[in-house]
């Protein structure tokens, strides 16, 4: 089954007396999204380009995910006052593009307990992780320190993490079909 997502944004967020930043203006425009369930990315505007800070994921909904997240207050200080916009790439129905939400999304506890538990998508999890990987190329200081932290130390010879010259004709092989045109002949 397909796995489609829509990109909104971005939106700037304005910097609040507390460090944080207001994403009233934003549910106010865009209603659907405050319940939409997806991957968001912080990002600083350079000229016409975005400069990616942080990647996250809510299963429970960009609006309570967002409100007085804490990594608005641990962007660097040089952003104090610059603009920082944010990009929510939410997950939608594949037919009507419509936002999946995150209150109609939940499954009985394996457990037999009555309570019910979120059920959560794995591509919303797999999204992120790719835009973190992404990102990460991008900005060497990406805030997302767990997932990074893996992805910086992960070493496949011949895909990620290597050095072409020390690359044996195995790892050769992997790299040529993998990254066609990097390698010369």
């Amino acid at each position: 089954m397909p796995s489609t997502f829509r990109t909104y944004g971005p939106f700037e967020l304005p910097p609040q007396s507390d460090g944080g930043r207001s994403l009233i203006d934003t549910w106010r425009n865009n209603r659907g999204l405050r319940s939409g369930i997806g991957v968001y990315i912080v990002a600083e505007k350079r000229g016409s380009t975005y400069l990616p800070w942080y990647v996250g994921k809510s299963d429970r909904g960009f609006g309570s995910r967002l409100q007085n997240h804490s990594v608005f207050k641990s962007l660097p200080s040089h952003l104090t006052h610059k603009s920082v916009y944010i990009f929510l790439i939410a997950r939608v129905t594949t037919k009507r593009h419509t936002i999946i939400r995150s209150k109609a999304r939940y499954i009985e506890r394996s457990d037999g307990d009555t309570r019910m538990e979120r059920k959560k998508l794995r591509s919303v999890a797999h999204l992120e992780y790719e835009l973190i990987g992404t990102c990460r190329v991008l900005n060497s200081e990406l805030l997302n320190f767990q997932l990074k932290k893996f992805q910086e130390g992960l070493h496949v010879p011949g895909y990620i993490g290597d050095s072409q010259a020390q690359l044996d004709a195995p790892s050769l092989a992997l790299s040529a079909m993998l990254k066609p045109g990097k390698l010369k002949d």
